[in-house]
């Protein structure tokens, strides 16, 4: 028959197990934590891999807030010490004991009398600390506690670990959609910037409608390559001063399909490469690739649309000069409903009314 304890950790485990969500994993461990340990408060500290240094990752109890800024060098205080040496510690008398950091209580306000603090390693790798302070009176804190926290520890550090893998897996994806953009910039030097402004409309557009931060993010991502097709169309195609002919208008239009044929081998959401592919569909069947009508479109490639027909109408083209916002404004409410989303030119008006800027 499972313990308590046993009963936390389980659910703890599957915690870190089911949910994306480094923050809410945190706050969850630190919640069972204290519940098991009868404990006041707790903290986990963070190695800072550029620093060198130990940050509030989570702080949680009375005055919490006030110590979250604050950063502790390797060797500073208890939680220092731990990340310096590795080893984990039961402090009965924190005022007592030289390793104890009052800085800490002098900004918050909150008296530590004694904690309970453990190295948090994954795979060899020091992540950071987890403290938990003062057991409530008349107890102590006491071996069995130290072994329960050294249990706990483990899966809060692959949470940590899942969390610095994603943000780095973030960050190199970002650097990919930057580079993807960039590439088709420099072929077309007349709408340098297009891709970028295009997705700050649009996810404003998309904020105005309420869409979660989920699709937000989607829809940027889409935006900032909504053009990326265009690498198959000849540079003095993309930059003539004049009017295209036909069989080049084809080819200008098969970009959509060709940055649908490339983005779908990448491992984004799907929404992604079916957002590039219908951001030239209109409500009406007159878009292209496909013709498609009203609901047929995707709600984000129709936020896409009217941010980029509003974009290309403000900015300078070789074979005209920028309309200006107000002009560009006026154009896409005459499509209002037609061509264009109702839904989504109302937002783009209404941001622009009270003073969206590009950046």
């Amino acid at each position: 028959m499972l313990t308590k304890i046993d009963q936390h950790l389980l659910q703890l485990i599957n915690k870190v197990n089911s949910s994306l969500d480094v923050e809410t994993v945190l706050n969850y461990a630190m919640e069972t934590t204290e519940e098991a340990l009868q404990a006041e408060a707790s903290a986990i500290f963070e190695v800072d891999p550029n620093r060198g240094d130990l940050f509030f990752r989570l702080a949680r109890g009375e005055k919490a807030d006030r110590v979250k800024t604050m950063r502790l060098k390797m060797g500073e205080g208890v939680a220092g010490w731990v990340a310096q040496t590795g080893q984990a510690v039961i402090v009965p008398h924190a005022e007592a004991d030289p390793r104890f950091n009052p800085n800490l209580d002098a900004k918050s306000g909150f008296h530590t009398r004694s904690l309970v603090s453990v190295p948090l390693k994954h795979q060899d790798r020091l992540l950071g600390v987890i403290q938990v302070l003062n057991k409530r009176p008349p107890l102590q804190f006491d071996q069995e506690d130290l072994e329960l926290l050294t249990l706990m520890a483990q899966p809060i550090a692959v949470a940590l670990a899942n969390a610095q893998a994603y943000t780095q897996l973030a960050l190199v994806s970002h650097q990919v959609i930057k580079t993807l953009s960039t590439t088709v910039e420099l072929r077309d030097p007349y709408t340098a910037g297009h891709q970028r402004r295009v997705a700050q409309i649009a996810v404003a557009i998309a904020q105005e409608l309420g869409l979660s931060q989920e699709r937000q993010e989607s829809l940027r991502i889409a935006c900032t390559l909504h053009d990326i097709g265009k690498i198959v169309v000849p540079a003095e195609i993309l930059s003539k001063p004049g009017q295209i002919n036909p069989l080049e208008q084809e080819l200008v239009k098969s970009h959509s399909r060709v940055g649908y044929e490339i983005l779908k081998e990448i491992d984004f959401p799907k929404e992604i490469a079916d957002i590039v592919l219908q951001h030239h569909e209109r409500l009406d069947g007159s878009g292209y690739p496909n013709g498609l009508r009203g609901d047929e479109i995707s709600l984000e490639a129709r936020i896409t649309a009217v941010a980029d027909v509003m974009e290309a109408m403000m900015s300078h083209r070789p074979y005209r000069p920028g309309l200006g916002v107000d002009k560009a404004l006026e154009e896409i409410k005459k499509e209002r409903g037609v061509e264009l989303d109702a839904a989504a030119v109302d937002a783009c008006w209404l941001l622009f009314e009270k003073g969206f800027k590009l950046e």
